[in-house]
């Protein structure tokens, strides 16, 4: 009843409805607020028309449900007639047949660029056409200063880049890039990203990286072959910076598969933290002011929510909330602006729901694995570029020692029958309530964080280094690139 009809039409074929409804009407027991970000809408239809205004016919299986944005968070920009823009594209590129494909693409900036610094105030998606099916994210990163002499001797050829999936080379040049700053990201159903106007991101000019590279994922299940890709993106810049500079960090769980979704369950949550460790080592005494963001899982995802944990406590609203994910509506969109202080923990928290999956899922690559990442953009630019976890041993031995005492039981006889076959385990372990709390539990409490840049100094002299937080570019290459993170499966201890 809290919806107005403004006025209808039929034309060729297509009815138009023009309705309008408060954002927000008062009645929560029948009505979703409608906010910022995904708003899941439910549609049905029938091709006759009713008798009349009382007597709608069945609409039979014509239905469905989309996701919508209805509150517009886009940004206008102020100087853009005073920017230039460089488009990076992949360069004829014959998509793999392969289901999942990584690929690394570099880019030598422009003479230019090179000499002198420049200032990114958006970017956005330059998407091909013909290969608009297979093409699942990309994400810009700057290749680290070591890196140049390397990236020196490719050839135009050889900067078409290279196979990074799993362990494909691994140590190449190009996928060594992915050590880098992320620049921007970007995944099916975003769009063009502007900075605030107050805010830039610096890049470019004498003693910084002249090559980028992007990894596209390349989702091509049923191995279609021939496709020609020219997809990738397109940042304007000016050439003077604004209030700002900006940075950005990957916040989540580490993708491996020792992160595992049980199947055939409404609800599941894996947790993500960006430990204080990490925070009290990277972010300055006045804090950064976070304020844009970009949620990612995969296809079993149905909500995030990312807390801030200060002196013990939760802060409240969350950082960022998406309770209506949709994994073919991901964009960066504005937040806050919000600040986040050394010592601060962040905690991502990623809801699955895999009611009609029989088969475990786990953290990987594939667009069928999993993952529960968010990227931030903050200001002022810092030593905060990766701030993710990584389970441990113990998580399995928390999980264990969290279950009954006939659970306990169910686990060793099945570990019994199928050795070590973990995948094989889990798929038919029966999981109740508590078990799966049991597992959530242990995601959330038990942890390595990791945080890269790890400054051998607290960039906030308040913040002594312990040993809390670890990194090293192996540690970093293991999480994100190798497909051996699979053994890590093999060595929890059910």
């Amino acid at each position: 009843q809290n919806w107005f009809l403004i006025e209808g039409t039929e034309n060729n074929g297509w009815t138009t409805l023009k309705f309008w409804r408060l954002l927000d009407t008062g009645d929560s027991s029948e009505d979703i607020v409608i906010g910022e970000g995904n708003t899941r809408v439910i549609y049905a239809w029938n091709d006759a028309d009713p008798s009349d205004a009382s007597s709608p016919v069945y609409h039979m299986s014509n239905r469905g449900s989309i996701g919508v944005t209805f509150v517009e968070t886009s940004q206008v920009v102020d100087d853009l007639d005073k920017a230039e823009t460089i488009s990076l594209v992949q360069r004829d590129l014959e998509i793999p047949t392969a289901a999942t494909t990584y690929w690394c693409s570099g880019f030598r900036l422009p003479k230019d660029i090179q000499e002198s610094e420049k200032h990114i105030i958006q970017y956005a998606p330059n998407i091909y056409e013909p290969a608009k099916a297979h093409v699942h994210h990309l994400i810009l990163s700057e290749c680290p200063g070591y890196l140049k002499d390397q990236l020196e001797q490719l050839s135009e050829e050889e900067l078409k880049g290279v196979d990074c999936t799993g362990i494909k080379n691994r140590y190449h040049v190009l996928s060594l890039c992915r050590q880098g700053a992320v620049i921007a990201g970007w995944a099916v159903g975003g769009g063009v990203y502007s900075y605030p106007n107050d805010v830039s991101y610096s890049f470019g000019g004498p003693g910084t990286s002249s090559f980028w590279m992007i990894e596209m994922h390349y989702d091509n299940p049923d191995g279609v072959s021939n496709v020609i890709d020219r997809s990738g993106m397109n940042v304007t810049y000016l050439s003077t910076g604004r209030k700002y500079n900006a940075g950005a960090v990957s916040i989540g769980h580490a993708v491996t598969p020792a992160m595992i979704v049980p199947p055939r369950v409404s609800k599941f949550s894996i947790y993500g933290t960006c430990d204080s460790s990490c925070t009290s080592r990277g972010i300055p005494c006045d804090g950064v002011t976070v304020f844009a963001n970009l949620f990612h899982t995969h296809l079993a995802g149905v909500a995030l929510t990312l807390n801030v944990i200060r002196d013990g406590k939760v802060v409240e609203p969350p950082l960022d909330q998406e309770l209506n994910y949709d994994f073919n509506f991901q964009e960066t969109r504005p937040i806050g602006p919000t600040k986040i202080y050394p010592g601060d923990t962040l905690v991502l928290e990623c809801v699955y729901q895999t009611v009609t999956t029989n088969d475990v899922l786990v953290g990987g690559l594939a667009t069928t694995d999993e993952m529960c990442l968010s990227y931030l953009n903050y200001y002022p630019r810092s030593a905060f570029d990766v701030c993710i976890s990584f389970p441990t041993n113990q998580t399995s031995s928390t999980f264990y020692t969290g279950l009954s005492t006939s659970k306990q039981g169910e686990l060793t006889t099945l570990g019994g029958q199928y050795g070590n076959d973990t995948r094989a385990i889990i798929n038919n372990f029966v999981w109740d309530i508590h078990s799966l709390e049991a597992l959530e539990a242990a995601y959330k409490t038990e942890y390595a964080p990791i945080c890269y840049p790890m400054p051998e100094k607290a960039v906030c002299d308040s913040f002594n280094l312990d040993s809390g937080a670890r990194v090293t570019r192996e540690i970093l290459f293991f999480v994100f690139i190798s497909s051996l993170a699979a053994l890590f499966i093999n060595q929890i201890t059910l």
